[in-house]
């Protein structure tokens, strides 16, 4: 029994080992992303307060699963081509609580 259990705590530190030194590559859950940035679809723009209703798979960064959620934007120029139904790129932080993008595209 005392080797059993000196088994399996060897084989539970060489598995945690094995996840620290190549932890997974994804970095969004849309996948098809390029590295840092999440997928979206545009539902809702209000340009007075710099904000948009995206549409978008899960962001793993921000604990977000895949929703509709409104983010504001840094830059009030991001929104002014948008229009709903429009399929972006964007980066986006938590500032202070505030989900804000600090880059988006129009997606290609």
């Amino acid at each position: 029994m005392k080797n059993l259990v000196v088994v399996v705590c060897a084989l539970l530190v060489a598995w945690a080992t094995v996840a620290v030194l190549f932890p997974s590559r994804k970095t969004t859950d849309a996948g098809s992303a390029p590295a840092g940035y999440a997928e979206g679809e545009v539902r809702k723009i209000d340009r007075k307060n710099k904000q948009v209703w995206l549409t978008h798979a899960g962001i793993e960064h921000l604990g977000l699963p895949a929703m509709t959620t409104m983010f504001d934007v840094r830059e009030a120029a991001f929104l002014e081509k948008l229009q709903p139904g429009d399929r972006v790129l964007f980066k986006a932080i938590n500032d202070n609580r505030t989900l804000l993008i600090v880059e988006l595209r129009l997606s290609p």
